[in-house]
């Protein structure tokens, strides 16, 4: 029960409905009592600034604040209060003292809603083909949600549809609430156990919002992952509410919805993007995504060891952030923890029916010495997602589109105990441009990958063929190289990469890990070799793009423009 009075003390904090409700309940009150007005407005303005005062006041509640102080102004000045007016004053004061807020997600939140309710929420009305109760609080929840939309999906990269129907649980019962928590912090401050018994209603209301909201996630359509919008979307929705709002008078009801379900649609577009390889900033760990035009999304990997819940906090974030709600294939390059623990909260979230939808899981094909424990657990958790469970090794193809992906290593039912030596080594093709992905490939599995570069590079170089190796491949002069073992001294030799000839060169590792990767001598290598080095511990997430004969580099720091030719 206390932690329901501590939850409640925070519902109040964040909304400034609550600032309302009390600050007009107090002016009433005084009203009742016969204080003059003066006085009155004075008492309301110092109680509600000492108690936005007192939750911080965030931005929510300074914008409620503003509003509420003018509302009271108009009442002693004779004046009509307009709530339009009203919000644009607060927004003006607030980025005066704080320009930056504009940016800041409370900030568009809070007053995308006000605009919601006082530029949306008339037109809406005005074309219900119905005027019954229940359709009227629908559709204000759904003019509120449909102001705030690009601001949702700017900071959340998705939109719960479902949340438009919950807020008509929780809206109604806000007042309520607001009441209980109040007379629990009273009876509290009395006798503990008073407030305690007093914060039971409001213990019960959480139970079941928290259920409803359960329920929601097992629903068909629970979340609408539209990723990150671009300028143009938004502005061309905004566009569009905007040319609807002036020709409200006009416009036929069905022409009206018709324009809200264009705008709407505007975040459906997904514009092809060529192919992008970006390595996730996971610490250290590995995690890969490949895209080709937004038809084919996979992942190579997804682990960290010095960040935990990597899933939730690193990888999940920027799938939604591109857009993904289904991925295609997710190879997996050998089960050390690294690499595979965000995975493994992927297949757990999906066998309860959330996150994202994995289409097939690739393991490395070896004998039962290399199948481990973690081996083990990703072929159980995939059972249990529903999950097809594929086994991949040397010579078997991965095609969509353009990419063309050929597995190098290992041998297919090869035993070995050690698992970085079996680790999947995948040759990437896309047009002319080339990578390799090596995973944590060190020992006798990186001296049988070089021999079986050096035979086709001879062969290529001869023009001649064998039986044994994948046709088509060139592994020479290869375009970008991910680096092995996170940088590690004893792998990407020396005689491996004068075969390869990489011109970029990808470094997947934690800052200040305790393995010191990646090793000085690697680097020296790689920097022999001319290669330009990309690591995630010094720029974050790195992402390549190659569309046609263009491609560039994207970290945090800079963009990098390069020739796509080998």
């Amino acid at each position: 029960m206390q932690q329901a009075i501590f939850l409640y003390v925070r519902i109040m904090t964040v909304s400034g409905l609550h600032l309302s409700v009390i600050g007009m309940g107090c002016h009433q009150l005084f009203r009742r009592i016969r204080l003059p007005y003066l006085v009155n407005i004075m008492l309301c303005g110092g109680l509600m600034y000492c108690y936005g005062t007192m939750t911080g006041m965030g931005i929510s509640m300074l914008r409620a604040y503003v509003m509420f102080s003018m509302r009271l102004l108009a009442g002693l000045l004779g004046r009509t209060y307009d709530l339009l007016t009203a919000v644009t004053v607060s927004a003006f004061i607030i980025l005066l003292q704080r320009p930056l807020y504009l940016r800041h997600s409370g900030f568009l939140f809070s007053f995308g809603a006000v605009c919601g309710i006082g530029l949306l929420l008339p037109a809406v009305q005005r074309n219900l083909f119905g005027h019954g109760r229940g359709e009227k609080a629908l559709l204000s929840g759904a003019a509120i949600s449909l102001s705030t939309l690009p601001v949702y999906l700017c900071f959340y990269y998705e939109f719960p549809p479902y949340s438009v129907l919950l807020n008509l649980v929780v809206v109604p019962c806000m007042t309520v609430v607001l009441l209980c928590g109040l007379v629990s912090l009273g009876a509290a401050a009395c006798f503990l156990p008073l407030g305690t018994a007093a914060a039971y209603p409001v213990h019960l209301f959480l139970w079941f919002y928290e259920m409803c909201c359960r329920v929601c996630q097992f629903l068909p359509g629970h979340s609408w992952v539209t990723g990150r919008p671009g300028l143009w979307q938004i502005l061309l929705f905004f566009g569009i509410l905007l040319l609807i709002l002036l020709c409200n008078e006009r416009l036929p009801k069905l022409l009206f919805w018709q324009g809200i379900l264009c705008a709407l649609l505007l975040f459906c577009i997904r514009l092809p993007q060529g192919l992008q390889i970006t390595m996730v900033d996971v610490g250290q760990g590995d995690c890969i995504f490949i895209s080709e035009n937004n038809a084919f999304q996979m992942l190579i990997d997804g682990g960290s060891s010095d960040k935990s819940d990597v899933a939730d906090y690193q990888i999940l974030p920027f799938l939604r952030y591109k857009g993904v709600s289904c991925l295609d294939a997710v190879v997996i390059t050998h089960p050390d923890s690294d690499h595979i623990n965000g995975i493994c909260a992927m297949l757990e979230e999906a066998a309860h029916g959330g996150g994202i939808t994995i289409r097939a899981l690739y393991l490395p094909d070896v004998g039962a010495a290399g199948r481990n424990k973690g081996y083990r657990e990703l072929e159980d958790k995939a059972e249990e997602a529903g999950v097809q469970v594929r086994y991949i090794g040397y010579g078997d193809r991965l095609q969509c589109g353009k990419v063309m992906l050929t597995c190098l290593h290992p041998e297919k039912g090869w035993e070995t105990e050690d698992t970085n030596a079996y680790s999947t080594v995948l040759h990437l093709s896309y047009g002319n441009f080339t990578a390799l992905f090596t995973g944590d490939l060190e020992g006798a599995g990186e001296r049988r990958v070089e021999e079986l570069i050096r035979q086709v590079n001879v062969l290529a170089q001869s023009g001649g063929a064998s039986h044994r190796e994948p046709p088509g491949l060139l592994l020479k002069e290869i375009t970008l190289l991910k680096v092995a073992h996170h940088g590690s001294g004893y792998s990407t030799g020396e005689s491996i990469l004068q075969e390869l000839a990489p011109r970029i060169a990808f470094l997947s590792c934690g800052r200040n890990n305790r393995y010191g990767h990646p090793h000085k001598e690697v680097l020296e290598r790689l920097k022999a070799q001319g290669c330009i080095i990309y690591q995630t511990k010094e720029r974050g997430a790195v992402t390549l793009h190659v569309r046609g004969k263009k491609g560039w580099v994207d970290t945090f720091l800079r963009q990098e423009e390069i020739s796509n030719k080998n």
